[in-house]
């Protein structure tokens, strides 16, 4: 009876396309070793990271210097600034204001274009 079993395993098993062994080996593995995963905290919305990492991260009396890469319309740029209250902190961003020079996954090439406006100093 054993060997039947095996065998019939065996048929069922060569019908099955590999790749959903791929996949049931990959989903274990992550279960096993990553299953702290799951406990990693999530956010609804960036105003939500931000607050956390503001909580929890940021030292609001200490000199910091910030330097942000693509500021677009400056909206972390200055949360982050309002935060601060150190008056040796610096605040840098930088940006071409013309928007992604190529197509970056589902957005395309101009996404962020601001016609060269930058943002306002508030």
């Amino acid at each position: 009876m054993i060997g039947f079993c095996k065998e019939m395993i065996k048929r069922v098993c060569a019908r099955i396309p590999s790749e959903y062994f791929v996949r049931a080996s990959a989903i274990s593995i992550i279960n096993n070793q990553f299953s702290n995963v799951k406990d990693i905290k999530t956010f609804q919305n960036k105003d939500e990271l931000w607050d956390f990492a503001v909580q929890n991260y940021y030292e609001k009396r200490n000199s910091i210097t910030y330097v942000e890469f693509g500021v677009f319309e400056g909206s972390s740029i200055k949360y982050f600034a309002k935060q601060n209250n150190n008056e040796h902190s610096v605040f840098i961003g930088l940006d071409s204001f013309e928007g992604l020079p190529s197509d970056w996954g589902p957005m395309p090439k101009g996404t962020f274009d601001t016609n060269g406006l930058t943002p306002k100093n508030e």
